[in-house]
């Protein structure tokens, strides 16, 4: 609950306070849950060394127990962390793991999910046309993921010359911004942002606002990841805006 809020110094501590417990306590199915966790922060962060590693050490875990949902978050993570690192077929294959996963535990939520990260190893691909219609089918305004998958539609969508369907699309994402509380924050006014400079239009409002909101974030990231979360974010803004602010 405390990395949603941005206490992310607090949320690290708490919870390699409890992996360290469960494993003492022998509870190893939490302790995987709780390695889940730490890696998906180090996500939030840009930390995806750090990231990778508790997500194959959570992947192991619940393998070595067939837990299949757990398998699925932790296959998810590293994929990510995987993909983040420019490692772009090693991510495909773990995802494509995630998603066999999901389906065999019905997990209607997760399919979703693992589709929209496919759409988004496409998009790093280049192939436009696969990630749009990736992500097309894994946006369900339901999702509480869906501000974030709908950013992601609005690049694939620049990138095909189609304006005004990521102009409307990019307005939906960034009203609802407020209800996202996963890990990747930026993407509604980052994709916002591209879409009025495509059309010619000022959007220096909407980035001061993301410099304002980063800001209040800073003082909770610890010192040592600060530089990998600068450096993440220099990335999506290179993907959205083709420089960094």
């Amino acid at each position: 609950a405390l990395t949603p809020l941005g206490r992310f110094r607090e949320a690290g501590e708490a919870y390699e306070s409890a992996h360290l417990r469960f494993g003492e306590l022998g509870r190893r199915h939490f302790q995987a849950g709780v390695a889940v966790n730490l890696a998906r922060l180090y996500l939030r962060l840009g930390a995806f060394g750090e990231a990778e590693t508790w997500a194959a050490t959570a992947r192991e875990r619940f393998r070595s127990i067939e837990e299949p949902r757990g398998a699925n978050e932790a296959a998810r993570a590293l994929g990510l962390a995987r993909l983040w690192q420019g490692h772009l077929e090693a991510a495909e294959a773990l995802i494509e793991e995630s998603l066999a996963l999901a389906r065999t535990a019905n997990l209607g939520q997760s399919i979703q999910q693992a589709r929209g990260d496919l759409g988004v190893v496409r998009l790093h691909q280049g192939d436009y046309g696969t990630a749009e219609d990736l992500l097309r089918s894994a946006s369900n305004e339901a999702c509480p993921e869906w501000p974030a998958l709908a950013a992601w539609r609005v690049l694939a969508s620049l990138r095909l010359g189609r304006l005004d369907e990521a102009d409307a699309l990019a307005r939906r994402a960034f009203a609802q911004r407020d209800r996202y509380s996963g890990w990747l924050p930026d993407l509604p006014p980052l994709a916002l942002a591209a879409v009025l400079r495509e059309r010619g239009e000022d959007a220096g409002p909407i980035l001061a606002d993301l410099a304002h909101a980063r800001t209040q974030q800073d003082a909770q990231i610890p010192r040592e990841l600060q530089p990998t979360t600068v450096a993440f974010r220099r990335a999506l803004e290179q993907l959205f805006l083709g420089e960094s602010l």
